[in-house]
């Protein structure tokens, strides 16, 4: 049993929520995007989506006018990828749901300051390796 959390993009139009001009590697280049992070329950016997999370721009969020011409609520706050991730590992956890491991995307590999254990258990997320491209070993501890 494990759970997988990636980022996926996918094109959007010009007033699409959290759309910005982004690379996408479904469409191979920069191009108006959005971005989601999801999270796959996976076992030997198949897998299922259970939790997807939205990734909105700070500069939307911060703008007024942007936020009531997408459609976006007053109470959604800045959050980063690595972040939703975690909400969404906690939100599983808090459901009761067995999670031994958690394997994630190098792109949502918490930033300075933002790893630590998630609420409840004792797990941290450890990472080694060299600059962003190179060898890289992550680890539940």
């Amino acid at each position: 049993m494990c759970l997988v959390i990636v980022e996926s993009g996918r094109k959007a139009g010009e007033r699409t929520a959290g759309v910005k001009p982004q690379y996408v590697g479904c469409a191979g280049r920069v191009t108006n995007a959005v971005n989601f992070v999801n999270a796959t329950y996976s076992t030997a016997r198949g897998h299922a989506l259970i939790a997807s999370r939205l990734w909105v721009p700070d500069e939307h969020l911060a703008d007024p006018a942007t936020r009531d011409m997408m459609g976006l609520p007053d109470a959604l706050e800045p959050a980063t990828e690595p972040q939703l991730g975690a909400q969404m590992l906690a939100e599983t956890l808090d459901a009761g749901i067995e999670v031994p491991w958690v394997a994630a995307d190098e792109g949502l590999r918490p930033g300075p300051g933002a790893a630590g254990p998630v609420r409840g258990t004792r797990r941290r997320l450890r990472a080694r390796g060299g600059p962003l491209k190179g060898d890289r070993r992550y680890a539940w501890a």
